[in-house]
């Protein structure tokens, strides 16, 4: 991260990183650790700036308003500070550091029961939702924005889709209606985590 933030984070840190250990997995072209200070005190820290990906930094943004908005009693990993950095455009965000370890894969029966009692879970303490659409957003318009990818390639196909990809081509009607569900599927009061993947739970 730029020196900037570093000094930024350091700051509000009381001191120096004495450690961190680099977090695989996602998709964010940011970094994300695990780090601990010199008195001991252990955090997550995920940051990101706007290169490679301008709309990074947004998400982040994003992620930090909806973390801190939520309440108190759901099983959620408390947002205890953040800094947008306006001249880097840099974005950082540092949560408590929750102790676990990503699903492994293939999935293995008790991991994935945990996982699935725990979005159960969520899903209770989450219905109705506790954050207004104004800032969460609404899954349905979001699915009806961007989950198109095989409709647009209906619409399109390159003329060597057949040799390219002939399963694609052979279910191509089945998987544009299976999309066409997906808005219909979100639809509802309950506050979504659409990002769920086994690299990205604990």
């Amino acid at each position: 991260m730029p020196d900037a933030v570093r000094l930024e984070l350091e700051g509000w840190l009381g001191g120096p990183v004495e450690a961190a250990e680099s977090q695989a997995g996602g998709f964010s072209p940011g970094i994300a650790a695990r780090i601990r200070t010199a008195g001991g005190a252990r955090y997550f820290v995920k940051g990101v700036g706007p290169l490679p990906n301008r709309d990074s930094p947004g998400m982040h943004r994003r992620e930090a308003q909806i973390v801190a908005a939520m309440p108190d009693d759901v099983a959620v990993p408390r947002l205890l500070w953040s800094h947008d950095d306006e001249e880097t455009g840099w974005v950082l965000l540092v949560s408590q550091d929750i102790e676990g370890s990503h699903p492994q894969m293939p999935w293995l029966v008790d991991e994935l029961d945990l996982v699935m009692d725990g979005l159960a879970k969520l899903g209770d303490a989450l219905t109705p939702s506790p954050l207004a659409v104004s800032l969460a957003g609404s899954a349905r318009r979001a699915f009806d924005r961007a989950i198109n990818g095989w409709r647009l390639l209906a619409e399109g196909p390159p003329s060597d889709l057949d040799r390219l990809d002939a399963w694609s081509r052979l279910n191509l009607d089945r998987l544009v209606d299976l999309e066409s569900q997906a808005p219909d599927a979100v639809d509802g009061e309950t506050l979504l985590h659409l990002d769920v993947r086994a690299d990205n739970i604990l």
